[in-house]
């Protein structure tokens, strides 16, 4: 049964359409803005779904560094080096080049060294089985502006964290430390 986008004043709605919307293909699950050196989304990862997305819009980097995101076991951040991950960046006005990582503290969100703080840098990426005891792998990819040249880089790639803990939420940071500004929304996907 399809559910409607616009109901007019009258329409009955029944659970069965009020299930039918919960379940929908993808769901808002948590977000805000993003703020100081690194922001956490706890308790947004659960047994019930296995896939989420993530979308970071009009992110500003004070000093460069890579955007970047560690999992979370509760509130405390899983630190250990065992992110991995490989990217493929295509600038408007320069060859192609490689990001790969290994063995890192954390894992890249595209290549975004070079940003200024005019938010210049967004980014969609999926997270499968974060909350499961197997790997959990990420892909996706980004876009980004550098003031300085100009250019416009697209990176895409993948990852994973070679480590078989359960994962319940992110946190979001600069590699090097350094303050963050912009928006962040997390999705979750239906099962079936």
């Amino acid at each position: 049964m399809a559910i409607s986008s616009t109901f007019v004043t009258g329409q009955v709605f029944t659970a069965a359409d009020a299930n039918l919307m919960a379940n929908s293909g993808l769901v808002y699950v948590a977000g805000g803005a993003l703020s100081s050196t690194a922001t956490n989304f706890a308790g947004c990862f659960t047994s019930t779904y296995e896939n989420y997305r993530i979308v970071l819009s009009k992110i500003s980097l004070t000093v460069g560094g890579f955007m970047a995101f560690r999992m979370l076991n509760s509130t405390t951040a899983f630190t250990s080096a065992l992110y991995y991950w490989a990217y493929t960046n295509l600038g408007s006005t320069n060859a192609p080049s490689t990001d790969v990582g290994a063995a890192a503290s954390y894992a890249s969100l595209g290549y975004s060294f070079q940003l200024t703080t005019d938010g210049s840098f967004s980014c969609s990426h999926e997270i499968m089985n974060p909350f499961g005891t197997g790997r959990t792998f990420y892909t996706g990819s980004s876009s980004s502006y550098y003031v300085t040249t100009p250019l416009f880089l697209l990176c895409t790639g993948a990852g994973g964290i070679n480590s078989t803990n359960s994962f319940d939420g992110i946190q979001f940071l600069n590699s090097n430390g350094n303050t963050i500004a912009g928006n962040v929304a997390i999705y979750r996907y239906r099962k079936a």
